[in-house]
């Protein structure tokens, strides 16, 4: 048995003992079944009829991006400069039984980082961070609140491990954060045998979102973010505070750095907006020439509230990035695009304008190296890659417990 469960058995208020088990990672081929993850918001909605978010009320399909914007030179400055990617690698690493019920130990490493350039011909880390994170069942506490109970044992965790595992020692490594995953019954799908992890696997990934938005908020407040210097997050921004660690407060306060970020999805659901008519974009989506878009619609995010638990809008509308004669199928090279409605509408030609940059990103591709190469923004690819290489071994980390 490894450091950290030894330390578990040890350090619980109920006197629970976990064992080992045979560890595997939720994100790979052998946790497959734990890592369909559902868009909650693309359910909750799924009959909202959208109203357009844009200037020009024009009801109409496609909208051509104006040639002038398509065609770029190149010594022009392009708009996005900065391009955000969180990712995260979760694993089982160990059994606690109680009674008839097994509850899993997921342990998990988050990395979220932000890359910059200031032309075309340079590209270079701005942030990175790693974190290492532990998910257990809230039954090892017995008394007080979580945070206390996670923030005292984090400590105490830390200290064993600089104290007792090398290799710890030598990378000067320290979890960031130990977080309590629900076992209420009332509050997990019964009928989903794998409710307990996906229930941990949770946990992890709203850490994984607030640093994301904590990231965004650290480049707003050094400045770097404005009006000619804009940031493509990889990923919606549909970000939910009921399974947010922040406190509410700040979290509302982040939402105000958002005014110059787009939101770039490569997997969407092609049916979560239906228009005035009833219908939904699917076929407008699928049909969409290429460099063109559709209309920039209102989608109001059962996801994201505010302070007076008010649903908060966003402008969504899909770009069809090149031709797609050679695609998979009619969605590969469409991109969804998503911003903050933090006004009534946004400028149809901002739209265009941004539209364009985001085409601009597609190339070079990256064929053969991923099989999402169709809808990928090449710099939003390199980030992705910079931060994947940040991950410790995977058999290094799971031999920690």
């Amino acid at each position: 048995m490894g450091s950290i469960l030894n330390f578990i058995n040890n350090n619980n208020d109920n006197g629970l003992r976990c064992y080992e088990t045979k560890k595997i990672a939720l994100d790979g081929p052998d946790g497959s079944v734990l890592y369909n993850e559902i868009d909650e918001q693309e359910e909750e909605n799924a009959d909202y009829k959208a109203r357009i978010a844009e200037t020009d009320k024009k009801a109409v399909f496609h909208v051509k991006i104006p040639d002038e914007y398509i065609e770029k030179q190149e010594y022009d400055e392009p708009l996005f400069k900065y391009f955000l990617d969180g990712t995260r690698h979760v694993y089982k690493v160990g059994d606690l039984p109680i009674g008839s019920q097994v509850y899993p130990i997921i342990g998990g490493q988050v990395i979220v980082g932000c890359c910059h350039r200031e032309s075309r011909k340079d590209f270079q880390i701005q942030d990175v961070d790693l974190r290492l994170v532990l998910s257990l069942p809230r039954c090892l506490k017995k008394y007080g609140k979580d945070e206390d109970f996670c923030r005292s044992f984090l400590e105490k965790m830390n200290n064993y491990l600089l104290s007792s595992n090398r290799y710890m020692q030598k990378r000067n490594l320290q979890f960031k954060r130990v977080v309590l995953y629900d076992i209420d019954g009332s509050k997990v799908d019964k009928e989903d045998k794998d409710r307990y992890a996906r229930s941990g696997i949770a946990k992890i990934q709203s850490d994984m979102t607030d640093q994301e938005q904590l990231l965004v908020t650290k480049l707003c407040n050094e400045n770097k973010i404005d009006r000619d210097n804009w940031l493509i997050k990889d990923g919606s921004i549909q970000y939910n505070p009921k399974y947010s660690f922040l406190d509410s407060t700040e979290w509302q306060k982040m939402r105000a750095n958002y005014k110059y970020v787009v939101g770039v999805s490569k997997g969407f659901n092609p049916g979560l907006i239906k228009i005035s008519n009833g219908k939904p974009l699917t076929r407008i989506i699928a049909e969409l020439p290429v460099h063109h878009r559709t209309k920039a619609y209102v989608y109001e995010s059962e996801m994201s509230v505010d302070e007076n638990g008010n649903k908060m809008p966003f402008a969504v509308w899909y770009v069809r990035l090149r031709s797609n004669r050679l695609m998979q199928t009619k969605f590969s090279d469409v991109i969804k695009c998503e911003m903050l409605l933090l006004d009534k509408e946004i400028p149809s030609n901002q739209i265009d304008y941004i539209s364009a940059n985001l085409i601009h990103e597609a190339t070079p591709v990256c064929y053969g190296k991923d099989s999402r190469w169709a809808n990928h923004l090449y710099p939003v690819y390199l980030t992705e890659n910079m931060c994947k290489s940040y991950f410790l071994n995977s058999n290094l980390f799971m031999n920690l417990f």
